[in-house]
Parts: structure tokens; sequence; C-alpha cells
């Protein structure tokens, strides 16, 4: 009606395009068929998403209604936002950063560099520039920095060189962070090491082992004083971001902990390959709450947003 066509994908999304050019009128309604890999909140209201296919999800978190940020030649591994814009990290060994401008998604830089794919991507807004700064981790066991123009919104996206470069880890490097400010950089890999950076020259600034197994995932606490890593081992560890120590492991998965983020305040959510997600004081050591998120699925992707008094997480 009203001249236009809806199409739905073989992921079970549903898009809205004209029906003379073909080309998309609004947003559409997200599939459910896809496995996420990965999640990040755009704000408080927006989800974007790293499915199995080579776009990614902008989805509305009241409506999940969704846009597809189309670009990638193979699939989306990672998501990261910062900055009211969104980067993405991709099998096709590119990442690349969106920015919006009046409702419309463009891609303002890909980052080109690694030689194999791209499974992890960071975006945070410098607190010393002000600028963008995106770090990229791949399977080729490097770690780069970068430095994103954002204003890029004329349709022909910059194409920056690492400013950082460095061989991080000796097996596959599974998650890379950034804490708030751009302050300092983490990545965690197969080889059971978590790894902290200094922001400037990705100069080595501490090795934190402890875990038995492949670390998954690593995150900053919104303060910064706090590193979380989860692995294989089925282990949660809070690490103190500045003596390295160890403060905290927690235990209770019944399998290999996947994705973790930090919520409101000092709590910190887990999922895992047994399909429980966990709420975790990591002050007093307790898990404060049990949930069944997934039955038997994993729970590869975790985000948390807060809007006012009112928190949100999202699990996939």
């Amino acid at each position: 009606a009203g001249g236009e066509l809806v199409a739905q994908g073989a992921d079970g999304s549903c898009v809205a395009l004209d029906a003379r050019t073909l080309e998309p009128t609004r947003g559409g309604a997200c599939g459910a068929e896809d496995e996420v890999l990965d999640a990040a909140f755009l704000g408080s209201d927006r989800l974007a998403l790293a499915t199995t296919g080579d776009r990614v999800r902008v989805v509305d978190a009241a409506t999940w209604g969704c846009r597809f940020l189309t670009g990638h030649a193979d699939a989306v591994l990672a998501v990261a936002c910062a900055g009211g814009c969104v980067a993405s990290a991709s099998k096709d060994r590119t990442a690349r950063v969106w920015v919006e401008v009046n409702g419309t998604f463009s891609c303002a830089a890909v980052l080109e560099g690694h030689v194999d794919p791209v499974g992890a991507v960071a975006l945070a807004v410098d607190e010393r520039t002000g600028g963008l700064v995106a770090a990229t981790a791949s399977r080729d066991r490097t770690l780069k920095l970068w430095d994103v123009d954002a204003s890029a919104t004329d349709g022909q996206p910059r194409r920056p060189a690492a400013r950082a470069s460095a061989v991080a880890h000796a097996k596959d490097v599974n998650c890379v962070a950034l804490a708030p400010g751009a302050r300092m950089v983490a990545s965690c890999a197969n080889d059971r090491l978590a790894k902290l950076w200094d922001p400037s020259a990705l100069e080595d600034r501490g090795v934190l082992a402890g875990h038995r197994r492949g670390v998954w995932r690593c995150a900053f606490s919104p303060t910064e004083r706090w590193l979380a890593t989860c692995a294989s081992d089925r282990t949660v560890r809070v690490w103190a971001a500045r003596t390295k120590q160890c403060l905290a492991t927690l235990e209770g998965h019944e399998d290999s902990v996947l994705s973790l983020c930090f919520l409101s305040g000092d709590q910190l959510a887990s999922g895992g390959a047994d399909g429980i997600l966990k709420v975790w004081s990591p002050k007093t050591r307790t898990c404060e709450c049990t949930l069944e998120a997934h039955g038997d699925d994993r729970v590869w992707a975790l985000a948390a947003a807060r809007d006012g008094d009112k928190g949100m997480v999202a699990a996939g």
C-alpha cells in the first residue's frame, strides 16, 4: 500500500521498500532467527546487534523496530557504541564506524589493516581530545588503536591508518575494552590472559593471569577502577585496574562464562554457555540474582543501559 513493498529476509527480518526503486523507506522489524553474537546500547533506548549476517542491526528496545547498516562483506562479529556512533567488526577483516545524522546512518570510517577476521571492537570518547577512539582486535593476535573522524557524513568514509599496533597475545584475541575517557585499554584471549595497555602507544601496562582456560570477555567498570574478565573455566574475575590484583573470583556458572557487563553502581552481570544470567556484587563476592535467560542456549552477548532511575539489561 502507498507504493511500498514489505520484504522478509531469510533471517526472519522484514523491511519496507519503495515499490519502484526498492530502496528502504523506513525501519524494519528485527528477525529472530540469527544468533546474536554481540550487543551494545546506543543511548538508553536502542541496541546495536551483531548477528551471523553481514549487516549491523540497530533495534528500538521498546518497539523492536529495526534499521540495518550495510557495508560489510562478511559476518559482523562485534559491535560497540560511544558518542552517538556505532562501531562494528567483521569477518571481512575490517571494522567500520557509523554516524547518525537526521535519523540516517552512514559509514564515517573503514578501519583496515588486520590480516585475519576482526573479532572485537571498542569505542570511546577521548577525555583529553574529545575525539573518538576505536580499538580493534583480531584472530591475527594483534591489537590496534584508531583515531576516528566522525564528521565524515558525505557518503565517503575515511580510511585512517592505525595510530598504534601491537602483537597482543599468543592466541586469538577474543575481546578488547576501552576504559571511560579512553584512559586505558584491555584485551583478553585464548592464551588464558588479560592484558592492560597504555592508550597512547599500546605499551604493555601489565598482565592479569589466573584464569585456567581461555578468556572470553573483559569490561571496565564505569569508574575504571575495576576490570572484569570471564572465561571457559566457569569463573568471573574482578581485578584492580591500577594494581592488577585479583579482588574477587566469582563462581556459580555450570559452563563457560561467555559474556559480562557492569550494571549501575558496582553490580556485574554475566552470561554463560549454560543459558544462565547471574548478577553479582564484587564487593561482597556474592551472587545476588540468577535467571534462566535462554534455556539451553548460550548467552553470547550482554549489554546494559540506564535511563534516569531505571535500568535495562539485554542478553543475546
